[in-house]
């Protein structure tokens, strides 16, 4: 790693012990989440919801290839975030994001640029995806109804994409929602509590199989 890059890392990791960084939920009633939307490679994939299905909300249109914030309102009103910007690693805080005013039980997507491209983290490889926030993570930060600046800690490397850009093997960068700050498998590949159940549905599937042929051996005998 450069000496530019150790200097940048220590910086943004300075600024979110400054802001108090934190994982999951701002104010009471506010949840965050992350996720990715790849529709260029094979398997495209769109996070469940996503813009324009009931409940949501979205600052803009979804280009092809794009990070995604959604912003949970249960508060009991509507609420206006604002003051929206995003660091990936190394890169330092990118705005331009518009404000979006989030209605009392709906979600609201803030579609965010290419962040799978923007920087990595050194080692991270399509097998080894980074994790945590050393030396660096994805930083998320908003303001509710003109209160103070919030900031949430991507530690799970969602909206980098693991530190590695999936796209320079050829493969879908997509990632379903998940609560920021959290972690998981990559949404074109089942999570683990996913597998499981294939597993124990495919068991049955096998053991009926099994009980089928012996039936009708029985009755060809």
């Amino acid at each position: 790693m450069t000496t530019g890059r150790i200097l940048a890392a220590a910086g943004l990791a300075m600024a979110a012990l400054a802001l108090g960084a934190t994982s999951a939920s701002a104010t009471s009633g506010v949840s965050v989440y992350v996720g990715y939307a790849d529709g260029l490679r094979a398997s495209p994939f769109f996070p469940v919801p996503f813009i324009g299905d009931p409940g949501t909300v979205s600052n803009g249109g979804f280009g092809s290839d794009n990070g995604l914030v959604r912003i949970d309102n249960n508060t009991g009103s509507a609420i206006t975030v604002g003051g929206f910007l995003y660091s990936i690693n190394f890169s330092g805080n990118i705005g331009g994001v518009a404000n979006l005013v989030i209605p009392n039980g709906q979600k609201g997507i803030f579609v965010l640029g290419d962040t799978s491209d923007i920087s990595y983290i050194p080692g991270a490889t399509y097998g080894h995806l980074a994790t945590g926030c050393s030396p660096a993570c994805p930083i998320v930060n908003f303001t509710i109804d003109g209160g103070g600046l919030q900031s949430f800690n991507d530690s799970g490397h969602v909206l980098d994409t693991g530190g590695f850009d999936f796209a320079s093997n050829g493969s879908n960068e997509s990632f379903q929602w998940r609560l920021i700050g959290t972690s998981g498998g990559q949404s074109g590949a089942p999570e683990p509590a996913t597998w499981g159940l294939m597993l124990i549905g495919l068991g049955g599937i096998g053991a009926g199989l099994r009980a089928s042929r012996r039936t009708v051996s029985r009755v060809k005998v």
